[in-house]
């Protein structure tokens, strides 16, 4: 969660705002609570589309039926106004991580996860069907997890933006790597189109990949129209269900009613009974549980760039660049492309599957002041084997050590003397966590580091993060083992003694096997040198 911004209200009828969970193509969230203290993500539409008498009435018209949507697996709309000076809408609060987000940092879930996954998913589309809505953008960022089960977000709000004149009279709005061949080719698009994302949602949970293959927007959505999925690494427990969905005539999808009987029948013993401890496997339903432990604040944030460990994230899916997958694509236009054979060039791409439009590159261009020296360089933190000599001070363990002035990652177990050049050290002493090197700390004397919950930023804004200096000195074994500091999505910025700037972004966290317990990190490091005057 970030802090307000000078332009943002600090009330919205009668919702005390306490801070942004993210901006999207449509508008701005924030965090509130009922006044009985009930978290809710508070949607304030974008005054460009407000403005337009179109989208008004659309918008009225879909929130008033998602509002009468009410499933165990749906984030339900509980209040709005959609005839104010600024429409805005709140829905409830759900602390867990995306699909998206838990197949990033924990990888793909076990069939019987997602087939338990699906079939909660498939019993919101339920609900969301019966009352006349169509989602239109299911994938895998709409898709929470939770202890007891997934929910389905942002349903039935596509349609309302989709006849606004901001990008023209004729246009499809949607995430390109999960539309149905309908979507594509502008025909009728009925229910059936979320059925079809319901089957690349399941294969992407399973595999993390995509049915269809990576690629160019164009040559995706060609695919999606014109090719049968792929699902020889679907599990096989699962390709019945997702085959099912997948097909190109709409007629031949399942219902969702069908689709929960189908993963009821699998052969694979999923029972529908969830638990945190049952239908998550270990590593996620660890982090779904320590989110949720975590409530969020009723005091408003005033830091805007710092998370802080263990809070929770945004939940209606817009969190950070989650409008940048929405691509707008002319109906007339993708004919004539997908006529041509592909010789026209979009502008705009689409996503990495799970992922915002930009994979969640960190692009920054260099500041005044600045010089970029480093982008995106694989820096990995891999956790160190426990050593059986315990000597005073872990003095004999195996570490990695890592420079960031040089850029530099080294494994070894001869270190009885750190030298100066070293900025970071990950250690492990095995078993007696009572030795104090024990873990990841910062060993650069000079040096300062913090975190932030932003990939895009600048070297200033970096270095700001790094000097309020709020990681640990040392983040110990057992936090290691917990992961209650570091995580997947969060930047550690560090400050060394040679006044370097680096963002240490972490894309993906991996358990190790065996008893050890232990995490390794894996990021990318973009590093800043200040320009000579």
């Amino acid at each position: 969660m970030q802090g307000l911004t000078a332009s943002d209200p600090r009330e919205i009828a009668g919702y005390e705002l306490m801070g942004r969970l993210g901006a999207g193509g449509m508008g701005v969230v924030y965090l509130s609570h009922t006044p009985g203290g009930q978290p809710v993500a508070l949607k304030v539409i974008r005054r460009e589309y407000v403005e337009n008498p179109d989208f008004r009435r659309r918008f009225a018209r879909e929130v008033a039926a998602a509002r009468r949507v009410h499933g165990p697996y749906t984030a339900p709309v509980l209040d709005s106004d959609t005839e104010c000076p600024q429409p805005w809408l709140a829905t409830a609060y759900v602390a867990g991580p995306s699909l998206a987000d838990a197949v990033r940092a924990h990888g793909s879930l076990p069939p019987r996860t997602v087939l338990s996954l699906v079939a909660g998913t498939a019993e919101a589309l339920e609900a969301v069907h019966a009352a006349g809505l169509v989602h239109r953008d299911l994938k895998p960022t709409n898709v929470l997890l939770a202890s007891n089960g997934p929910r389905v977000i942002d349903f039935g709000l596509v349609r309302a933006t989709d006849a606004t004149a901001l990008t023209g009279t004729d246009v499809r709005l949607g995430t390109p790597a999960y539309m149905a061949p309908e979507q594509v080719t502008g025909t009728t698009a009925g229910p059936e189109i979320d059925v079809f994302a319901l089957g690349m949602v399941a294969f992407f949970a399973a595999t993390a990949r995509h049915p269809f293959g990576d690629g160019s927007a164009y040559a995706l959505l060609f695919r999606i129209v014109s090719e049968e999925p792929d699902l020889a690494s679907c599990p096989e427990q699962l390709r019945n269900v997702v085959g099912h969905c997948l097909a190109k005539t709409p007629e031949q999808r399942p219902s969702p009613a069908e689709v929960i009987e189908m993963c009821r029948g699998s052969g694979d013993g999923a029972s529908f009974h969830r638990g945190p401890d049952w239908w998550l496997p270990e590593n996620v339903g660890a982090e779904v549980n320590q989110r949720e432990s975590a409530q969020p604040s009723a005091q408003p944030v005033s830091r805007p760039e710092v998370q802080q460990s263990g809070q929770a994230s945004a939940t209606d899916g817009e969190r950070r660049g989650a409008h940048r997958p929405r691509m707008v694509i002319a109906a007339a236009g993708l004919a004539a492309v997908l006529a041509a054979g592909g010789a026209t060039y979009w502008a705009t791409h689409s996503p990495r599957v799970g992922e915002s439009s930009d994979g969640g590159r960190n692009q920054p261009s260099n500041q005044a002041g600045w010089k970029q020296m480093v982008s995106d360089k694989p820096i990995n933190l891999r956790a160190p084997l426990p050593t059986s000599d315990t000597s005073a001070h872990c003095s004999a363990a195996r570490a990695t050590f890592v420079d960031l002035n040089s850029m530099s990652v080294e494994t070894h177990q001869t270190h009885a003397g750190l030298s100066s050049e070293e900025t970071l050290v990950y250690m492990n002493c095995g078993e007696n966590d009572e030795f104090p090197d024990n873990g990841l700390r910062l060993v650069d004397g000079k040096g300062v580091w913090g975190s932030v919950n932003k990939r895009e930023i600048t070297p200033q804004e970096c270095r700001t993060a790094a000097r309020r200096n709020d990681l640990p000195g040392l983040v110990t074994i057992q936090q290691i083992k917990k992961g209650s500091v570091l995580k997947a999505g969060m930047g550690i910025c560090v400050e060394t003694d040679q006044k370097n700037v680096v963002l240490l972004w972490i894309d993906r966290v991996a358990q190790n096997a065996g008893k050890d317990g232990t995490r390794s990190y894996f990021s990318k490091a973009t590093q800043w040198t200040p320009e000579k005057t």
